[in-house]
């Protein structure tokens, strides 16, 4: 999984939630969600995981969004993942 991984997700799925050009359940899933499950089916594997040391997206803003979908819920996402883009890029992640 590379910082390219992770920037596909953001431009592909949390900028048009955030923007307003996708609505919630009409984005597509998550690229880093479908590299891993077809590597291997499990949370492990991700990036999100190995810095949360959670499965599933716990510990990171998602979760809020989840529970309520809006445009500061998906900015609050979009500046996790940013975070993580530039440690990915810097290789302090994995």
């Amino acid at each position: 999984m590379t910082s390219q991984d992770i920037k596909k997700t953001i431009v592909d799925k949390w900028m048009p939630l955030f923007f307003g050009k996708t609505k919630y359940r009409e984005e597509p899933m998550c690229w880093l969600c479908q590299l891993v499950n077809a590597w291997e089916g499990t949370c492990l594997a991700c990036v999100i995981c190995r810095e949360t040391k959670q499965r599933g997206c716990y510990g990171t803003p998602y979760m809020d969004w989840r529970e309520n979908p809006c445009r500061e819920t998906a900015r609050e996402e979009l500046l996790f993942l940013l975070g993580l883009y530039r440690k990915t890029r810097k290789g302090e992640i994995k």
